[in-house]
Formats: structure tokens, C-alpha cells, sequence
């Protein structure tokens, strides 16, 4: 019984002074007493690699973990006769106990049904026990006195829990501490243990029950030998114990030196002496004075860096993109210069960050790597089917919840079949009843006249797959509404949906199709979801429940679920996180991630136990660790066994950026490095195509090399090189199948033409027919049009209320009040106050009846919208009613269409520069006259809009003076008038009203008086011979019209107030340009070919919702160019 501990720092060699001895041993004696060989349980794997690398073969060799040992040692002196609960089950109880305790909860009562909460007190207690804290000193620390407010409440509730919790496992149960409390005393006694060797090294702490088991170890054993990261010359065993520890916590070794001076402690209170020190000094690992002066650096010693800084890069990247990809070429270019993928170590302290990036990247470069880490199972397709399954009995046939459960490909259906019902579902607007009827589904084409059903005929075959899924799933649904049902009721009622599904055999059919690592992650999986079934059941199985507390617990335990795989093969990078990963001597190191915020990584709370708190019990001689105070000093420690590992380079790189591409500051220890080596030059890596250090890989050869001919850059320098390389060459198989592909982009100038009978039959037969809304989209890109009106694309239906929504509800209300005021002989300005409210609500209910089955009525959120849009409206006619008591226009004619079936007012007519005949349909919302004499027209917008001239320059606003031309043409017509109306204007009118900006010392009008009313102003264009007309009160500080008007009351010769020759000159343009597009419509012109506003830089591109379809190269992309001076522009063509 001898106990010895082994200091060293990094590189000195304490995992090879185990290997050394062990080694010796077995050599000496193959078949001699048992050695034990203790190591963090993610490096069991490696150290067992590595000694079966030096002896080829062992029989006395046990490598294992503190949990692992326990069980062996446990299961071989007696048995395990109870049931163990691991972390998932004592959530599961914790949650169960807060739920039924809730009322007698002083502090969390309030809260005790909520996710997450079982979980922090699962951690809470968890940290007490690390802390040496059993449960009668757990349940003693309730109750006390001399704390602050909050603390005496949350210890009560917590010794509550743990009373009930202790009580819950009674004898029939054994929890993980409980079972290492039990298992100590088995420890000594088993034959595993019993003469032993044993050796503990690779930790930087230990937590009491560690430290337990160690003394045991130390009872029962010939000798113990453990590890500790620390300088050998340290006085750590050579104070009194009674002495504080001898290091600031900011010392990378103080986690260390706490640890070693603990485990002193407690040995010597067994009685166990510790033997002198084994004291490393020398260093075996590093190879070059850059790693060694890096070494003691980090150490915080004095390093003396040398001249050159050999085997050490720095790397500046412009996002995590691109440093990725960066580190892949540096990793290939090591294994070029003939290091093994095995020697190279990639380390990150935000792995999540990279994980993806990675796998793309170094897939891309070639690298066989492993994952080294325990990744979430969130997104398996057997969570996301359970998710489901439990999603749609709570929540009811919600369509998204269907799809999501149907794209698993555990449902029986494929993925395409998955896509064709979601576009069904959404095209036909299903709400959950459809989903459950009896009836088949027989659906009639209905809702956007832009677009036709396609799909008519496969109602037959969506029925057929709903019908397979209600199925399946209405047993259980079924059984999840009984107000007697127990958790064990619901538990197999899963399972035999799942057995429905067949989700068993699929399962099965992709484990043994897959990959090694890809079959691993479902078997984990399968076993995953199983244990937690059987923890439940065996816990709380006969405990009744309702659907949402089972949603809560079961969605709680699945969000738990990781993966871990073994690697599959020897030779690979292992690519890990800096706190978990331990490489085993890797010759080269690559850190990415240095910046701020990722490492050190910020202290989480996770406990329900604030740091303030621990404070508190600390001050009462009750110590809690970790407080997240010490959790970011471990940082320092973690930072050093990072810089430390690589034997020969060290690369360390970050990004300026973040996915937003907000700035990032470089992390404290890249400026440790740069302090050191104030002469090494960082490598700055921007995401440059023209730079020919960003090109790795055969598609960023030939991609960036193209590219470039593309943009017109000249072949200099390695890019001649690199071109001659790529167009002669054959040796290189993957550069010439590419180049074969791309080449002939080169030619392709990504314009396209619809074959003309096709252009016909799509818009022109048996009539050349448009909307104003389609020439508006043909004019910002005509592809954007193809795609809108021939491909007939959309977007996604929303489920909530949209703007389209809203347009809808408020153009009805408009048109149903004018109608009333029409039909009764009135006008706008007749109206009072009260009158207008209820007419709003009587018409505003009314169209929100018929809005997407009742949506705006659906629930309470749109409900409260619906009551917004009232209040909304109210303003509107009341802005309506002021503008109509100062305009001598009254309202003759609102939501009139032309050119459609049955419409008093026919198509516009528009001649077309090719001889063609365009007929133009639409839907006006209000026509005003005075008289007979002259007209306005009125458009209502959601938002403030203006008349540009910009935008009508581009083609893009010509809707509102299409009206007017259309008004024109027919209202004389209709008015019996026997001369042509004078188009007086044309005005957008805002619905929704924006927050204006105010001094405070601005003098507000009353709201309830008209000027406050006529603060919007109507936007648009105006005739100013028809000034005193439009506004019959108009004065240089009092109008109603969005112009400045003269003493005289007339308005100023400045835009959107116009002279009549030059509104006819716009009309005149509005004509021309609508027969242009009209022959383009006709041509079949479908090209990529978008606007571009010169000097504004304004093009449709930024809001298009096709730019996922075109893929438009905004760096070579040909644009139609508007000239800057928009007005001038107009009075040229105009003249044309």
C-alpha cells in the first residue's frame, strides 16, 4: 500500500512514466496481479490504442473510467440488486415530485411545471454531492438562518425535494451517488482491486467522490500512482495542510494544486501516507524553442523566445468559412510534406461553431478526420418522429406538425411524396379538421388567380397518404384524451405507434446501408429512446399524467440525447474540443476560434444557485463548486494544455467576423502569442477569389480560375500558370471532369428566350393579355416575371395573418363603407364619429369572415389584430372625411375593375411598337369626379408610398397612372359625357400609419380636431391648375395636399404638382412603356436582366423572393441600367 505522486508539466512525459511501468510489468509478469490504469473516459479509447501499440497484446491491463471502475468492481463483489436511476430518470422524479409539490413550494411553486427546472436542480444537487455533501447534509441545510432573502426559500424548496425525492427511491431504487456510496466499501473487497497496481492520470481534478474512491484505491492496492499537471518544483506537499494554497486562481495549475492538495488531505485522514513526489523536469515533447518558450509562457514563467518562431503560425481569416477551409489546406500540406493524418490534432473550444464547416471542408479537401465529441441527437429523424407523434395529440392536426412528422422517412412516406403533400396542404390552405375527415378529399382550384392547381388529380393520392398516417396515429390520440391514463399507458401506446410505422425495420434497413459511423449514431438512437422508456416506466409508470406533463418530461429527456462513436479507423485527424479532446501526442496542433467570447468560453449558470449564493453558504463553511467564477479561471488551465499539446507546429487562427459579419476581437491568449513573437507576421486571409492562396481543392481551382475570366481580371502571375495547368490538363482526373463541365460558362451569357409558340400559349393566346402588377414584374427582371406568372412560383403560405391578409381586410371595409355612402345618396365628409365606428365594425367582421376561413377570428392574437386594423381604419375614413369636406371631387366609383368578364369598364388598349395589340385588366379602388369636367383616382396602400419617378422610370410604378389612362378611355363613356374627363391626379393613400418623429417641444394638434387628421398627406401626382378644386381651403401653411402652396392658393411648380403638359407627357411615357413590355411579354423574354437605379443603387434584386431560383451573380450580372436624372429621362422619352 504505497501512494505516490507523479508532477510534471506539460510534456514531461507522466502518461509515458505510466506506459513505462505498466510496460515493465507486463513484460515481467504477462499473467500478474491486476493493473488498473484510470483515465478520463473519452481517452480510454486512445490510451488503449496506444498500449496495445507498445505491447502488442495484454491480460492484466484494465483501462477504464472512475464510473466504470465502480460498476466492475461493484458487479464483481456482489452484484447489482436494485435498479440504478441515472441523470434522465432523476430528472424525470425531480420533474414528477415539483409538479405534485408545487403548492408547498416557497420559492419555485410558481414555476414548477416548467421545462428545464428539474434540470437545475438535477444539477444543483449534483454539485452538492461532487462537494462531498451527503443527503443528511443536504437536507440540513434547509431551514437555516443568517441568509439573505432569496436563499432561505430555495434551500427549504430544495430540502422539500430531496425529502420527497429520497423518499421516492426508498429501498427498491439506488441513484448514482447513493450506488458510489454503496460501492466504496465493495471497492476494497473486489478481486480486481485486491494486490493491485493502479494508476490515475490525465485529470486536472477531482470531485470528492473521485477523491473516495482513490483512498480506497490506496486501501486495497500495492500502489497507487496519480498524475498531476504541475511544476515540479512546486511546494504544493511540502506546506502544512492546514496552510491555504499556495497559487492565485488565475494559475493555469491552481485546479491541480487544489486537487493534489485535497486528495493529500484525505489520504492522510485515512491513515494512507503519501510517499515523495516523482518530480519530471525534463521535457520530451516540444521540438523547437517556439513551443517550448510558448510552453512556459502559458506556465506563467519567464520564456525567452527565440530569433525565429519555427513551427508556429498565425492566421487571420475573414469568417469561420473561411478559416476552415484555410486549416484544411495547412492540414494537407502537412501530410504532403509526409506527417500522418493520426499526428494532426484540429482543437476548438466552440466546437458547435465548426462542426458542419468542417465536415464540408475537410470532406471537400480529402482529410479523413474523426469527431471527436458527443453531439446532440436533437435531429435524428426517431427524435423528430417521437417529437411529432406527441406534438400533433397536444396541439391538434396542425399541417406543419404533419409535414415535419411525414419528412422523417420513418412514416412511410419518401421525401418527395412528403413535398407534393406540404405544397397540397398549403396550397389548398388545410386547416386541422381536413386532416381527419371522413369524407375524401375532393378539392376545387380556388384562391390566387395567378395560380392554377396543378395538382388537381392528386387529391386522390394525398388522401391516400393522410388516410395511412390518421391511421396510424389515431390510437394513440386517442388514447392521450383519457383523464385515467398512466405514464406506462402512454409509454406503450408510443411504442406500438411506432410499431405501426414500422419504425423498427426502417431502422434496421438504414443501419445496415449505412456507414459505420452513420449505423452507430442509430443504433444510439434506438438504445437511447429505449432506456428512457424503461426509466420512465420503472420510475413513475403507474403515476397518472396528462398529455402535456408526458410532453415535458419525454421532450426534456430527448433534447438530452447525444452520440458518441468510437473512431472507425487509425489513421485520421482527430478534430475535438479543447475541454474533452486528449490526443495522444500529436505532432502538429491547429486552434481555430481565438477570438473573444468563444475562448475563454463565458461563464452559464446552470444551477439553481447563483454565485452570490455560494458566496453565502461559503460564509456558513458550505462549499459548492464550480462557482462560474472558477469555471472561466479553468479557462487558464484549459488554455495551457491547448498551446502545449502539439510536439512540433502549433497553428492558431481566427476569424474578424462573425456570421453577421460583425467585427470579433482576437481571444487574450492570441495576444499572449503576439506579445512573444512581436516580429512574426500574421497571415491575413480575406475571402478574395483573386487571391490565389484561398484555392485548395479542385472545385476552388477551377471555379475561382473561371470566375475570374469571367470578371474580366487578367491572367498574371500563378493564375497563368494555374489556367494553362487546368485547360491542357489530363493527369489530374477531378480538374478535368470539372473543367469539362464549367468550361463552357465562359460562353454562357445567362440570357434566355421562351421558344415563341410557348411565349403564346403562356401569355398571348388567344389574346394579348396582362395585368398592370404583371408588366410591373416584367419590368424589374423578366425572369422574376417567368417565374411569378409562367412558372407560377410562390412563396409558402403563411399560418398566421400576413400583409396580403391585411390589404384584403382593409380594401373590403373601404369598399363596403363606400358602397353604403354610394347606394345612400352621401358623401365622406357626412360622416360623424360615432357613425364611422360602427360602420368599421360591421364591415371590418364582415370581411375578416371571409379572409382564408375565418383566420382574423381564429384566435385570440388575430383577434386583437383584427381590433388594431378597426382602430386603424377609423383613422383612415376619418382622414377620408377631412380631406372630402375641403375637395370639390366626390366619390363616384370604387373597386372597379376593367377589362375583365362582366366589368362595366373595358380593357385599355395599348399599340405596340411591333404592330401587337395589348389588352390591359385591373382593379381600381376609388374614382372621384368633379362632374363631368375632370377625374382623380385613388389607390390605397398598406404602407406610405410615393409616386418615384424613378420607379416609373424603371418600369416598376406604373400601375397607379395605368388607372388614370384607363379612367380616361372609359369614363366618358360610362358618364354619357359627350367630351373626354381631365385626369386631375392620381393619389396613393396610406392605410397603416408609421411612428412619426416629434420635438418636444412641437405643438401637437388635438387628435381629435381635422388638422390632425390631414398630418398624412395623400401621395401621388396632381394637376396644380386643379389646386383650389382638390383643396378648396389650401394656404401656404394649411392643405390638405402634398405640395407648398402660394398666398394665392395655388400650389408651386414642383414635383408631384405638375403643369397638364407634363402629366400628359408622363401618361404618354406610361403608354409607351406598357407597350414595350407588352411585345417583350410576347417575345418570350425570360432573362435574368433586373434593374439598377444609377446613383441610388436601388435594384429589385435585394427583395426578390426568386433569388434562390435565378442564382444571380451580382459580380458579373448585366443590369438594366436607369439613368440617374429619372425626370430628364422621362421628358426624352416623352418627346421620342
Amino acid at each position: 500500500m504505497g501512494v505516490r505522486f507523479v508532477l510534471g508539466l506539460a510534456g514531461t512525459g507522466k502518461t509515458r512514466w505510466c506506459m513505462d511501468r505498466i510496460g515493465e510489468m507486463c513484460r515481467q509478469a504477462p499473467l500478474g496481479p491486476p493493473i488498473i490504469w484510470l483515465v478520463p473516459r473519452q481517452a480510454t479509447f486512445q490510451i488503449d490504442r496506444l498500449l496495445t501499440s507498445v505491447l502488442g497484446g495484454y491480460a492484466r491491463v484494465t483501462v477504464t473510467s472512475f464510473d466504470r471502475l465502480v460498476w466492475l468492481a461493484t458487479t464483481q463483489a456482489r452484484g447489482s440488486a436494485r435498479p440504478q436511476v441515472n441523470g434522465v430518470g432523476r430528472r424525470i422524479i425531480l420533474g414528477h415530485l415539483l409538479r405534485k409539490r408545487a403548492g408547498d413550494l416557497k420559492y419555485f411553486g410558481k414555476v414548477a411545471d416548467k421545462a428545464g427546472l428539474a434540470a437545475s436542480i438535477e444539477m444543483t444537487l449534483l454539485d452538492l454531492e461532487r462537494s462531498g455533501y451527503g443527503p443528511d447534509e443536504i437536507l440540513r441545510l434547509g431551514g437555516q438562518d443568517g441568509f439573505g432573502d432569496v436563499l432561505p426559500a430555495k434551500l427549504e424548496d430544495l430540502r422539500l425535494i430531496y425529502a420527497d425525492y429520497l423518499a421516492f427511491l426508498g429501498e427498491e431504487r439506488i441513484d448514482p451517488a447513493a450506488r458510489l456510496r454503496q460501492s466504496l466499501d465493495l471497492l476494497e473487497s473486489s478481486k480486481m482491486v485486491q494486490g493491485a497496481t493502479a494508476f490515475v492520470d490525465g485529470f486536472q481534478q477531482f470531485d470528492h467522490g473521485q477523491r473516495q474512491v482513490m483512498v480506497r484505491l490506496a486501501s486495497a492496492c500495492e500502489s497507487l500512482s496519480v498524475t498531476f499537471c504541475l511544476d515540479p518544483d512546486s511546494r504544493t506537499l511540502d506546506v502544512e495542510r492546514t496552510r491555504p494554497t499556495l497559487l492565485d486562481e488565475a494559475d493555469p495549475f491552481f485546479a491541480a494544486e487544489e486537487a493534489c492538495r485535497r486528495l493529500r488531505r484525505d489520504l492522510t485522514d485515512a491513515g494512507i501516507a503519501v510517499e515523495s513526489a516523482v518530480r519530471l523536469t525534463r521535457s520530451h515533447r516540444f521540438a523547437t524553442p517556439t513551443l517550448v518558450a510558448i510552453e512556459r509562457t502559458f506556465a506563467e514563467r519567464t520564456a525567452t523566445p527565440p530569433k525565429t518562431a519555427d513551427g508556429l503560425v498565425l492566421l487571420e481569416a475573414v469568417d469561420r468559412d473561411a478559416e476552415v477551409d484555410a486549416a484544411a489546406r495547412y492540414v494537407r500540406s502537412l501530410a504532403h510534406d509526409g506527417m500522418r493524418y493520426r499526428d494532426i490534432a484540429v482543437l476548438a473550444r466552440n466546437l458547435d461553431a465548426y462542426r458542419e464547416r468542417i465536415r464540408t471542408s475537410f470532406a471537400e479537401h480529402d482529410i479523413p478526420f474523426f469527431m471527436d465529441d458527443r453531439r446532440s441527437m436533437s435531429h435524428h429523424p426517431l427524435v423528430l418522429m417521437v417529437r411529432g407523434i406527441i406534438a400533433l395529440a397536444r396541439d391538434g392536426w396542425q399541417s406543419a406538425q404533419v409535414i415535419a412528422l411525414a419528412k422523417t422517412g420513418l412514416a412511410g412516406i419518401d421525401l418527395e411524396q412528403a413535398d407534393r403533400l406540404e405544397s397540397f396542404a398549403q396550397f389548398h390552405r388545410l386547416y386541422p379538421a381536413a386532416w381527419t375527415q371522413a369524407d375524401d378529399w375532393a378539392f376545387t382550384v380556388s384562391g390566387d388567380p395567378r395560380r392554377a392547381d396543378p395538382e388537381v388529380d392528386e387529391a386522390p393520392r394525398m388522401d391516400k397518404l393522410r388516410r395511412g398516417l390518421v391511421d396510424k396515429l389515431e390510437p394513440f390520440l386517442k388514447s392521450s384524451r383519457r383523464n385515467d391514463i398512466t405514464v406506462r399507458d402512454l409509454t406503450a401506446e408510443l411504442f406500438a405507434t411506432l410499431d405501426r410505422f414500422d419504425v423498427p425495420r426502417q431502422l434496421a434497413d438504414w443501419i445496415s446501408k449505412a456507414g459505420a459511423e452513420e449505423a452507430a449514431e442509430h443504433r444510439q438512437a434506438w438504445n437511447s429512446l429505449t432506456a428512457l422508456a424503461d426509466q420512465m416506466v420503472d420510475l413513475v409508470g403507474d403515476e397518472p399524467t396528462t398529455l402535456e406533463e408526458y410532453a415535458q418530461v419525454l421532450d426534456a429527456a430527448l433534447e438530452g440525447f447525444q452520440v458518441a462513436l468510437t473512431p472507425p479507423t487509425l489513421d485520421q485527424v482527430t478534430v475535438g474540443r479543447i475541454d474533452r479532446s486528449r490526443p495522444q501526442s500529436p505532432r502538429a496542433v491547429v486552434l481555430l476560434g481565438m477570438v473573444e467570447g468563444d475562448f475563454p468560453a463565458a461563464a452559464t449558470e446552470d444551477s439553481i444557485l447563483t454565485d452570490r449564493e455560494r458566496e453565502e453558504l461559503r460564509g456558513k463553511g458550505v462549499e459548492v463548486f464550480p462557482e462560474s467564477r472558477r469555471r472561466l479561471v479553468a479557462e487558464n488551465a484549459l488554455a495551457y494544455l491547448a498551446f502545449t499539446r502539439a510536439s512540433e507546429r502549433l497553428y492558431i487562427s481566427r476569424p474578424l467576423s462573425d456570421e453577421r459579419g460583425r467585427p470579433r476581437g482576437p481571444s487574450p491568449y492570441w495576444r499572449r502569442v503576439q506579445r512573444l513573437f512581436p516580429g512574426l507576421k500574421i497571415l491575413c486571409l480575406p475571402r478574395d477569389p483573386a487571391d490565389v492562396r484561398s484555392v485548395g481543392t479542385p472545385r476552388q481551382l477551377v471555379s475561382s480560375l473561371l470566375s475570374g475570366i469571367r470578371l474580366g481580371r487578367p491572367l498574371e502571375g500563378p493564375w497563368a500558370t494555374l489556367y494553362e495547368f487546368v485547360r491542357e490538363s489530363d493527369r489530374a482526373a477531378e480538374v478535368a471532369r470539372l473543367r469539362d463541365l464549367a468550361w463552357d460558362s465562359l460562353r454562357y451569357d445567362n440570357a434566355a428566350r421562351l421558344d415563341p409558340s410557348l411565349a403564346e400559349r403562356l401569355f398571348a393566346s388567344p389574346q394579348l393579355r396582362a395585368s398592370v402588377s404583371q408588366l410591373e414584374a416584367l419590368a424589374a427582371c423578366p425572369f422574376k416575371h417567368f417565374a411569378a406568372y409562367g412558372l407560377r412560383l410562390g412563396p409558402a403560405e403563411d399560418e398566421q395573418p400576413n400583409a396580403l391578409d391585411m390589404g384584403t381586410l382593409c380594401h373590403g371595409t373601404l369598399e363596403l363603407l363606400a358602397r353604403r355612402l354610394l347606394n345612400n345618396g352621401r358623401h365622406w365628409g357626412d360622416l360623424d364619429d360615432k357613425e364611422i365606428a360602427e360602420m368599421v365594425r360591421v364591415f371590418a367582421l364582415q370581411v375578416a369572415d371571409g379572409i382564408r376561413g375565418r383566420i382574423m377570428l381564429s384566435e385570440q392574437r388575430n383577434q386583437y389584430l383584427l381590433a388594431r386594423m378597426r382602430k386603424t381604419l377609423e383613422r383612415v375614413v376619418r382622414h377620408q372625411r377631412a380631406f372630402a369636406r375641403r375637395c370639390g371631387f366626390h366619390t363616384h366609383m370604387v373597386e372597379q375593375n376593367f377589362g375583365r368578364e362582366n366589368s362595366p369598364m373595358r380593357a385599355l388598349k395599348v399599340l405596340t411598337p411591333k404592330g401587337r395589340t395589348l389588352y390591359l385588366r385591373g382593379k381600381i379602388d376609388r374614382i372621384d369626379v368633379l362632374g363631368k369636367a375632370a377625374f382623380i383616382v385613388v389607390d390605397y396602400k398598406l404602407r406610405r408610398k410615393k409616386l418615384s419617378l424613378d420607379e416609373v422610370a424603371a418600369g416598376t410604378a406604373l400601375q397607379l397612372l395605368t388607372y388614370v389612362l384607363a379612367v380616361r378611355e372609359e369614363l366618358p363613356r360610362l358618364l354619357k359625357s359627350g367630351s373626354p374627363l381631365t385626369p386631375a391626379g392620381a393619389f396613393y393613400i396610406e392605410v397603416v400609419r408609421a411612428l412619426e418623429k416629434i420635438r418636444l417641444d412641437e405643438d401637437l394638434p388635438d387628435p381629435d380636431r381635422e388638422d390632425f387628421d390631414l398630418r398624412v398627406k395623400p401621395m401621388g401626382a396632381f394637376d396644380r391648375a386643379f389646386t383650389k378644386q382638390l383643396d378648396t381651403r389650401a394656404g401656404p401653411n394649411d392643405t390638405s395636399l402634398p405640395a407648398q402652396i402660394t398666398q394665392g392658393g395655388e400650389a408651386y411648380r414642383r414635383w408631384p404638382a405638375v403643369e397638364r403638359e407634363h402629366l400628359e407627357r408622363l401618361l404618354d411615357f406610361i403608354k409607351s412603356m406598357l407597350g414595350t413590355l407588352g411585345d417583350q411579354l410576347a417575345d418570350g423574354d425570360v432573362s435574368v436582366y433586373p434593374y439598377y437605379v444609377m446613383g441610388k443603387r436601388t435594384t429589385p434584386c435585394s427583395y426578390c423572393e426568386f433569388g434562390s431560383v435565378c442564382r444571380i451573380e451580382p459580380q458579373s450580372q448585366k443590369y438594366r441600367i436607369i439613368p440617374r436624372d429619372a425626370i430628364q429621362a422621362l421628358g426624352k422619352a416623352a418627346q421620342q
